[in-house]
Order: structure tokens, then sequence, then C-alpha cells
């Protein structure tokens, strides 16, 4: 060190070397106690910005995991609607018809007709379809005469065939249909007897097809 200086007098200049530390003071940089340059200024604004987009960013990767998780963990307990709908196919409407205490059913072996006194229906039935556009079967068709009364009347037998069709909302059960109508076509020689006025008259036929409502 005191051979710089003397070199310095040699020349004729008075100045005094710069250290490291000096150098970076006057460059700007601020020093620690210890000595070494601490950030400033435009440093430790840029600093910042990046800790803080790398916090957000690990926020969201956190944050996607759990949906990730949560979304996988409902569409394994059937509860996913959304996630399962998109890979699944939608299901077909399930039709059914509604008996007398209006409970659905599907392709049934007995159907009352007359809900007050169950004085005709169907029974035996054997179906050979059910789809969304109608239900096919085969069975017979029962009735009392009423004579002399419905409580002491005969019940006579018909060979039919059954045939539901028509739509309609199933009340209770969201995204179920209902058959609405019901038509008989009589197979036999017989025919069950229907009753209408004529003239002021009432007059008996035997038609070859009935339609109902399917309550």
């Amino acid at each position: 060190m005191r051979a710089n200086f003397g070199a310095l007098r040699k020349r004729g200049r008075r100045q005094i070397p710069e250290l490291p530390s000096n150098r970076l003071a006057a460059s700007g940089v601020l020093m620690s106690r210890s000595g070494h340059p601490v950030a400033s200024g435009p440093d430790v604004a840029l600093a910042r910005t990046q800790r803080e987009a790398h916090q957000k960013m690990m926020t969201r990767m956190r944050v996607a995991a759990v949906i990730f998780a949560g979304a996988s963990l409902i569409g394994v307990s059937g509860g996913g609607v959304a996630l399962a709908s998109a890979s699944q196919p939608a299901r077909p409407a399930k039709y059914v018809v509604l008996n007398c205490s209006l409970k659905p059913e599907v392709a049934p072996r007995a159907l009352v007709m007359a809900c007050g006194d169950a004085g005709f229906g169907l029974r035996r039935l054997h179906w050979t379809s059910w789809t969304s556009h109608m239900a096919t079967a085969y069975g017979t068709f029962y009735q009392n005469n009423c004579k002399p009364s419905c409580a002491n009347g005969h019940i006579y037998d018909y060979p039919t065939r059954a045939v539901l069709w028509g739509s309609g909302a199933a009340k209770g059960h969201p995204g179920w249909r209902r058959y609405t109508q019901l038509t008989l076509i009589f197979t036999g020689k017989v025919r069950p007897p229907v009753y209408v006025l004529r003239n002021g008259k009432l007059v008996t036929i035997r038609p070859i097809t009935q339609t109902f409502p399917a309550i």
C-alpha cells in the first residue's frame, strides 16, 4: 500500500485508490455494514414483482389441485353431474304407466282401469314392447256387467291387445315420462258392450277398439 502511495507522489498525483466498495457506492449501490452490496431502487422493485408473481402462480396451482381433486371425488360418488355428463351420453327418459294409486309402474301384469270400483281393467298382461313411442301387450280385458247391480254383477273376460301411447310428465319423478292413452283392440269373436245414447234411447254397440285415458 505504501508503494502505491509513493508511485502516485512520483507522478505528481494526489489520488486515493478506490476500493471495490467505493466503486459500488459511486455507482449508486448501497452497502451493508459487512461490506456486501444491498439491492435498491429498480432492483428491489423487480425482485418484489418476481416474488409476488411466483406466489400467485403457486396459489393458482394449489387451487387447481383442490378443484380437480374435488371433481374427481364427486365423479366417483356419482354426484358430479357436469363431470359425468361430459363423458357419458344422456340417458333416454324412463317411461311408466300410473296405477290407481298414481304410482309409476313398468310393464305391470295387471292394470285396473276403473279406479272407483275396479269394475273393469286388464289382467294376465304379457308385454311385447316398452319404448318411448308406445308399449304393446296382449292379455285379457275384464268387465263387470253390473246386473242386477255392480256389487252382484258378473265378470266377463275378453281377449285383447293393449297399446299404451302418448307422453306426459311423471309427477315427482324428474326425467321420467308417463303414457297418457290406452287403446284396446279386441281380438275375440265377442267384444265387450258399450252403451251409448242415440235419439234418446240407450243403444248397445260392440266396437273393435276402445281408447281410454291411461290415468
